[in-house]
């Protein structure tokens, strides 16, 4: 029921800010002395702004590539809607603060000019950076770490670490995506590769459809590659599927368990916080769950959410893996990841644990990155 009345929330605030944009939008139109019928514009307003929830809704009945159309114009509008709603409010405060101490005195004419002209900058402002954040958002980077971990691994001295999160494969971000992103890795010739979680994007139709379990099978890493799922693997209960999915690519999947890799370190994964929600089961605590581990090999860990730190810090984890942040994903996003996390990217140094979040390789909702790049994590361990 809460979860019902949350969804209420959102919905009703998301469609009074998408009015509150159509009703700013077609003044504009107005001040260009464009005739328009209110009705049949409001109309195809209401299908654009709502285009991403349609195509949510929409699997099955619409055409697979058909869904992919609307998914992506719903996409970009989440930006675009984002950004007008800053700019808009922004206008709305000096409107209020002019009228107030008359700051700029002009006449009704010039005020139907100025909000054409406004309205002109404000389009061509928004195609440029979204044309931007489009191109950024398809050129992933290579980021680059180098720890110590005052450990012995056995006869291992130094592992090549390759970790990527919040891949989101779906109709955005499709198998096209995938292959450049596995090509990437295998030229980094990683030791072990992780993926800490969101790795597909709500739904596992796309996954299946495009055969991305045969294009995972192409990772090549000597010590193998492993999994854990994040929120988005969970809705619509893709979990069980994704599992089946992952089996046939050869990724380890796991899931509130630890794999004692080459007899020289751990690996642990632990289920996404969102995991309840569907599974109805907490996931484990960590003292339950490094119970009968060697803490004298290095422990890596991959948690998608990179809360809670103080745990793996006081569990004697070496090394944890996290996403989940995008970084926001979308300026000035940021500002408020900065705020709910620890840390939102990049390395953190906690006690002996060294905590990696990485900004993610896709997108979700827009396939758009401003203020940050998508990346691969390349990690160079070194061990006593």
């Amino acid at each position: 029921m809460k979860f019902v009345i949350a969804i209420f929330i959102v919905t009703l605030i998301f469609g009074f800010l998408n009015y509150y944009i159509g009703v700013r939008n077609l003044r504009f139109l107005k001040s260009l002395n464009i005739g328009i019928n209110k009705v049949f514009y409001w109309i195809i307003f209401g299908i654009i702004s709502m285009s991403y929830i349609i195509a949510r809704f929409s699997e099955g009945v619409l055409p697979y590539r058909a869904s992919g159309v609307v998914e992506l114009i719903g996409g970009y509008w989440l930006a675009v809607m984002l950004y007008l709603i800053i700019i808009l409010l922004l206008i709305d405060i000096f409107k209020i603060t002019n009228r107030r101490f008359s700051i700029i005195k002009y006449s009704t004419h010039i005020g139907e000019k100025i909000v054409a002209l406004t309205g002109i900058l404000i389009f061509v402002a928004l195609a440029a950076v979204l044309t931007y954040g489009t191109w950024n958002a398809a050129h992933p980077i290579v980021k680059n770490y180098e720890i110590n971990i005052p450990k012995k691994a056995g006869a291992i001295k130094e592992l090549n670490v390759v970790m990527v999160s919040d891949l989101h494969l779906g109709l955005i971000n499709h198998n096209t995506r995938l292959e450049g992103m596995v090509d990437k890795i295998n030229s980094l010739n990683p030791d072990v590769v992780l993926i800490a979680g969101d790795l597909i994007d709500d739904n596992i139709t796309p996954f299946t459809h495009e055969k991305m379990a045969d294009t995972l099978k192409k990772v090549k890493a000597p010590f193998g590659a492993y999994v854990v799922l994040g929120n988005h693997d969970y809705i619509s209960d893709s979990s069980k599927e994704l599992a089946i999915q992952l089996e046939k690519s050869g990724i380890k999947l796991l899931q509130d368990e630890y794999i004692k890799v080459a007899n020289s370190f751990y690996i642990i994964g632990r289920n996404d916080l969102s995991s309840e929600r569907t599974t109805g089961k907490k996931r484990m605590e960590m003292a339950s769950l490094l119970q009968g581990i060697d803490k004298s090999l290095p422990l890596i860990l991959m948690d998608h959410q990179p809360y809670h730190l103080e745990e793996g810090e006081a569990s004697g984890i070496d090394a944890q893996f996290s996403g989940h942040t995008h970084r926001g994903q979308v300026f000035p996003n940021e500002f408020i990841t900065r705020r709910i996390y620890e840390i939102d990217w990049g390395y953190l140094k906690k006690g002996a644990l060294n905590v990696f979040v990485s900004s993610g390789y896709g997108t979700w909702g827009p396939p758009i990155r401003l203020g940050n790049n998508p990346e691969i994590v390349n990690v160079k361990v070194h061990f006593q």
